[in-house]
């Protein structure tokens, strides 16, 4: 408003504009339709950045691509070290978890054999894959917030990549997909609302740390890799569990806050990992679960408050060491299923046989049942009587002789 002149206003999407004059008491409406740009672009380290000019501007000193528009249409990255920058601007895709195949796009940035690439500050919604990296090494994705897409960033035999402080919510694959990728480095970002927080596969040696994952079904879920880093996470209410190790093993599991889902960290057929000062409390079934697998290691984790068991050791599935655990206020038990010898150097439990069982000595045999003669050869049945005593510190709940 106002009595003439020049005026400037950004509009993101359709708008009508109303020009009144007063002094006839006349006013004038026009409906306008905003058409956003819909690609493809392509960024290239040239003198315009390829088609940066069009989308953005475009800096040759620092082979920075700066985006000025919102799109309707995928960027492709087609150089090598060149930097992405979304200024906060989006691409908006066609895709629905009801009909995916009608999408017109299925990349929301496409980085396909480039390395030393920086994609930050960018909103991407409603694609098959935001962010999607084919054949390329060494990149960071910073800083992006991505919505209601298939996965959120995909990575498919592109090792040593960092995806680091981004947003991701609402993904119907996974928040994040790692495949056949190496070495990738998974901090500080906020994930929610997918069918896997972060999948990983045919991968080894990834850092994942200081991220939460929030109501997915998994919040991590990790099949059949190797020689994993997952320190101090939050997995909060995830529906099925917050951190599922499937066959593999030889991960590092330190220092992460699992609550409020149905299993906090459940390893299946896993070994050689260690499990420590982790909290599994407030799950709607096991805090920590052990079925099969070898050589685990399980230090200073705390399982409180689980509607089943704090700790649940199938059968078979004995850690090489148990130490340092406690586990308080659960439904079913504290401790379950897992074997305690004499002296077991894996707990602090100590038991011992008493020396002396009401005069009998320290094992005593009696005919089964009690009205058979004494004991001979060929009869087997009798009873083993004993007393056994807990001379340790920890708890003997849940062991079984």
């Amino acid at each position: 408003q106002g009595t003439g002149g020049d005026y400037t206003q950004e509009y993101d999407g359709d708008f009508t504009l109303k020009i009144c004059a007063p002094e006839i008491d006349q006013c004038m409406e026009k409906e306008f339709t905003i058409s956003k740009m819909s690609g493809p672009f392509t960024i290239t380290d040239d003198s315009t950045g390829g088609d940066c000019s069009t989308i953005g501007d475009w800096s040759s000193a620092t082979k920075t691509c700066t985006l000025s528009n919102n799109l309707a249409g995928p960027i492709i990255i087609g150089s090598n070290d060149v930097t992405l920058d979304g200024n906060a601007k989006s691409i908006t895709g066609t895709y629905t978890s009801l009909n995916p195949s009608a999408s017109t796009f299925t990349e929301g940035v496409k980085m396909d054999g480039v390395t030393g690439v920086t994609v930050k500050n960018i909103i991407i919604n409603n694609v098959n894959s935001g962010i999607y990296l084919s054949s390329s090494e060494n990149n960071v994705i910073q800083n992006n917030t991505l919505s209601n897409n298939g996965y959120g960033v995909n990575l498919y035999n592109s090792p040593s990549n960092t995806i680091t402080s981004n947003t991701i919510n609402s993904d119907d694959g996974d928040g994040i997909k790692v495949d056949r990728s190496h070495l990738t480095v998974i901090t500080n970002n906020v994930q929610s609302g997918a069918s896997n927080g972060v999948s990983v596969s045919n991968s080894n040696q990834l850092t994942i740390g200081n991220n939460s994952f929030k109501n997915n079904q998994h919040g991590l879920y990790l099949n059949n890799v190797g020689t994993i880093s997952v320190l101090n996470n939050v997995l909060e209410s995830n529906a099925q569990t917050g951190m599922r190790v499937d066959r593999g093993g030889w991960h590092i599991i330190t220092g992460n806050t699992i609550e409020n889902g149905l299993t906090g960290i459940e390893l299946i057929s896993s070994e050689q990992n260690t499990l420590s000062s982790n909290t599994a409390s407030n799950n709607d079934g096991n805090g920590i679960r052990i079925s099969g697998g070898t050589g685990n290691i399980l230090t200073n984790n705390i399982a409180n408050n689980n509607q089943q068991s704090g700790f649940l050791i199938e059968s078979n599935s004995d850690p090489a060491t148990f130490t340092g655990n406690t586990a308080t206020g659960n439904g079913v038990s504290d401790f379950e299923g897992y074997a305690v010898a004499v002296d077991d150097p894996l707990s602090n439990v100590d038991l011992k046989i008493i020396d002396d069982y009401r005069g009998f000595g320290p094992v005593h045999a009696q005919p089964f049942p009690s009205e058979l003669p004494a004991i001979s050869v060929g009869n087997s049945n009798a009873y083993l009587l004993t007393t056994v005593e807990n001379t340790g510190e920890g708890s003997a709940i849940g062991t079984t002789l």
